[in-house]
C-alpha cells in the first residue's frame, strides 16, 4: 500500500490540513460536517482543507479500506463519527490497527465523535472512546474527545518550531548567562 508524503504548504502558501472523516451513519456524518464546517470557518483564510470521508462499511472493502488508510496515515485530523454505545466491528478494529502501523511519526490528532457533546454522559468513557485512545497513544497521534470549539492558531510543526526557538534570546536564556557559576 502506498502512503501518500502530506503537503505541508498548499500553492497559495496557506497551510494546508488533511481531514479523514470515517462515519458509522449518515447521523454522524452529518455531526461531523457541521462541526468540520464551523471550524474551517474559522481557519478558511489560513488552511486549504484536503478533506476525505468513508462510512464504515465501506472500509471492509479492500480498495476503499487501503484508499482511506492510505489517506488517513497523513491526515492531520482523522475523525471517528459513531454512536457511543456499542463494540466497534471486528472489521473496524482491524483496519485501525492498519493505520497504527502505517502512520510513521506523521503528527496528527484522532477525534472520537461519538454524539452531540449535550447527549453525551460527561466522564464516562465507552469500550469505542477506550478503543480510539489506545489507538491514538499507539501511532503517535493526540486524542481529543471533540474538534476545537475556537482554534487560535494550527499545531506547529516541530522542527520549524525547534528551529524558531533555538534562535531567539529569552528571558529564561539571558538569566542562564547572567548567573555566576557556582564555585
Amino acid at each position: 500500500m502506498k502512503v501518500e508524503e502530506p503537503l505541508k504548504k498548499s500553492r497559495g502558501g496557506t497551510a494546508r490540513c488533511v481531514l479523514v472523516i470515517l462515519h458509522e451513519t449518515d447521523q454522524a456524518l452529518m455531526h461531523a460536517r457541521t462541526l468540520c464546517d464551523h471550524l474551517m470557518g474559522e481557519l478558511w483564510a489560513e488552511v486549504d482543507l484536503d478533506l476525505h470521508q468513508w462510512p464504515f462499511d465501506r472500509l471492509w472493502e479492500q480498495a476503499t479500506s487501503e484508499e482511506a488508510a492510505s489517506k488517513a496515515a497523513v491526515a492531520d485530523l482523522v475523525v471517528v463519527a459513531a454512536a457511543p454505545e456499542g463494540e466497534f466491528a471486528p472489521e473496524f478494529v482491524e483496519w485501525t490497527e492498519r493505520l497504527v502501523g502505517l502512520r510513521q511519526h506523521h503528527e496528527g490528532a484522532l477525534v472520537g465523535l461519538f454524539a452531540p457533546v449535550d447527549e453525551a454522559a460527561p466522564g464516562v468513557s465507552s469500550s469505542r472512546d477506550v478503543h480510539l485512545h489506545r489507538v491514538a497513544l499507539r501511532a503517535g497521534m493526540d486524542y481529543l474527545k471533540h474538534l476545537p470549539d475556537h482554534p487560535s492558531h494550527g499545531i506547529p510543526d516541530l522542527n520549524e518550531w525547534c528551529s524558531s526557538r533555538a534562535t531567539k534570546f529569552t528571558g529564561t536564556l539571558d538569566q542562564i548567562i547572567r548567573t555566576e557559576p557556582l564555585a
